[in-house]
């Protein structure tokens, strides 16, 4: 058995507890082991919980004290287990690190610029100082490294030196959204306008400054925010994340799905959900990661609120045959690049450069060779 580890609550709504079901199920014989609470639903793949040393119950992603001692806990619980271990994220790292524990890295985000967006701006250089060389400690260690998309396989490459594999996210297609399902869903949301929606989490990460001001010169569309955070967005109506169903309804209802990123790095979870439920979306450049996908409609630049509200107008604007053609061509990419079998090969590639790596196991916290 796989040991992949994950220094998160679980289950939870957000992206990358998705992102982790789902490569899972992709997998024969892989085991999750995630912090001691989740948001109370039932684990669809095998799970192991840390003991749980805080008393914190935040779904929420981003430093706090409670995740110091639950990652602390983590640490406690993969030190007892014999087979491969995965390290997902610098914080499953380090837990590794600490526990003296074997371990392959796979990275889901640039930790150098997404960990001043925590902080408050006077802390931005120390902070992405201090980002990347927690990067460059977590990839040190490993036996092989990945990361989520080409961006961040080549930005951590060329930073560390190390081969890093490429490693598309696995990322089912459900059925499309028809239009009964839509007329539905715009009813019961009470929704008569062409509508703008952003699901994801509120961090500050995921350029959220640039989204309200782009969504404040649309004043003709409706604007959702479906989220787990517990709050909303200026100008956007809260719709709470909390089931798949939530997560349906509001792309059935969407006439585009908007993908700001303030950090560049790991492929946003919420640009692969809307392309794989048909429904067009608008991004800015940063958030496609490396990938080259035809079927989304990209603002001119990064970081400008005109250029996002301009190719979200776009995508309004389309009608009939086009509108279609767009939800194909997106639904076509996963099938090509984010299938099950495309991930289990770039899987494979990864766990072989891990069996063959011959640095001597990490003792003591530390490199040993």
């Amino acid at each position: 058995m796989t040991l992949h580890v994950a220094a998160l609550p679980y289950p939870s709504p957000q992206g990358t507890q998705a992102a982790l079901r789902f490569l899972l199920e992709a997998l024969p014989d892989a085991t999750l082991l995630a912090y001691g609470h989740g948001d109370g639903t039932a684990p669809t793949v095998p799970l192991e919980r840390a003991p749980r040393l805080s008393r914190s119950a935040s779904l929420r992603s981003g430093p706090s004290a409670g995740k110091l001692l639950d990652d602390l806990g983590l640490a406690l619980a993969v030190r007892r287990h014999p087979g491969p271990v995965i390290a997902h994220h610098v914080e499953a790292a380090a837990a590794c690190l600490l526990a003296g524990v074997p371990y392959a890295f796979v990275a889901h985000t640039d930790l150098g610029p997404e960990l001043p967006t925590y902080l408050p701006p006077r802390w931005a250089p120390l902070a992405a100082h201090a980002g990347q060389a927690i990067d460059a400690l977590a990839i040190a260690g490993a036996r092989a490294v990945a990361a989520v998309s080409p961006l961040l396989a080549a930005r951590l490459a060329r930073r560390t030196g190390r081969v890093v594999h490429p490693l598309p996210l696995p990322w089912p297609l459900p059925p499309p959204i028809d239009a009964a399902e839509r007329h539905a869903a715009r009813t019961a949301l009470g929704l008569e306008r062409p509508t703008l929606l952003y699901a994801g989490n509120l961090d500050g990460y995921q350029g959220l400054a640039v989204l309200v001001r782009a969504r404040a010169r649309l004043p003709g569309l409706d604007a959702l925010c479906a989220t787990a955070s517990g709050s909303t967005l200026p100008g956007f109506r809260p719709l709470p994340l909390a089931t798949e169903a939530d997560r349906r309804l509001a792309h059935a209802a969407a006439d585009v799905v908007v993908v700001p990123r303030g950090a560049p790095g790991g492929i946003p979870v919420k640009l692969l959900d809307g392309l794989s439920r048909g429904v067009p979306v608008a991004a800015v450049p940063r958030a496609l990661a490396g990938h080259g996908i035809d079927a989304v409609e990209l603002a001119a630049r990064d970081d400008d609120p005109s250029a996002l509200a301009a190719a979200i107008e776009r995508v309004v604007a389309l009608e009939g045959a086009r509108l279609r053609a767009r939800g194909e061509s997106g639904r076509a990419h996963l099938a090509r690049h984010h299938s099950a079998a495309a991930f289990r090969a770039a899987f494979a590639a990864f766990a072989a450069a891990a069996r063959d790596e011959r640095r001597p196991p990490v003792r003591g916290g530390s490199e040993s060779g």
